[in-house]
């Protein structure tokens, strides 16, 4: 485990190094490594200590219209809760900005151990949600460790992905370190439960 671990360090490292290349051409990564650059800073003026917060995840604008029906239900339900959302990507960023329901709009940083711990020290979640896609390591697995809920929604799985290949069980491993797992049909269900992976249940799209 020690061994995948530190390959997937590596490969986080070299991910940030190849945007940092593209940023001197790629408006995008350009974008990306800004959005990010004073971002712990810009939290800690945003969030009080006394904040309750519910933290949301979208990789992208597509994830963050799925999660919108979750914001503004959790806004209504609890209206003195904080919502935070963060994104992977620029456009998603973008279109954050413009949603009136979410109190807090962020970047996710890059997924190192060392960022994970900060950004819960900073953001200090209730509750995590993440919305279909993405499955950071680090950042699971700080939330897990302070027993923080870290809930997996509109999640839709097929057997040709990674966690279900003879390589794949370090992305299983990251599975179990949600506190449940809200799918779109039966089939990513018997899937993930023929895997070991049975706190899971179907919730639709």
């Amino acid at each position: 485990m020690r061994l995948v671990v530190f390959l997937y360090n590596l490969f986080i490292r070299a991910y940030v190094f190849g945007i940092r290349i593209a940023a001197l051409w790629n408006p995008k990564a350009k974008e990306w490594l800004r959005g990010r650059r004073n971002m712990f800073d810009d939290l800690a003026k945003q969030i009080k200590p006394e904040d309750r917060i519910i933290w949301m995840h979208c990789a992208s604008a597509g994830e963050f219209e799925q999660g919108k029906p979750l914001i503004e239900e959790l806004k209504q339900r609890y209206p003195s809760v904080k919502i935070l959302v963060s994104f992977f990507s620029p456009s998603g960023y973008a279109v954050g900005k413009k949603y009136p329901h979410a109190d807090i709009i962020t970047y996710l940083p890059a997924d190192t151990g060392k960022n994970a711990k900060r950004f819960l020290e900073v953001v200090h979640p209730e509750l995590v949600i993440f919305i279909k896609y993405e499955y950071w390591y680090h950042h699971l697995s700080v939330l897990a460790f302070h027993h923080i809920p870290a809930l997996m929604v509109s999640a839709i799985f097929r057997k040709q992905q990674a966690f279900f290949k003879w390589y794949g069980g370090f992305y299983r491993q990251i599975l179990f370190l949600f506190r449940h797992i809200f799918v779109q049909d039966e089939n990513s269900v018997r899937l993930l439960k023929s895997h070991g992976i049975k706190h899971c249940s179907v919730s639709g799209d």
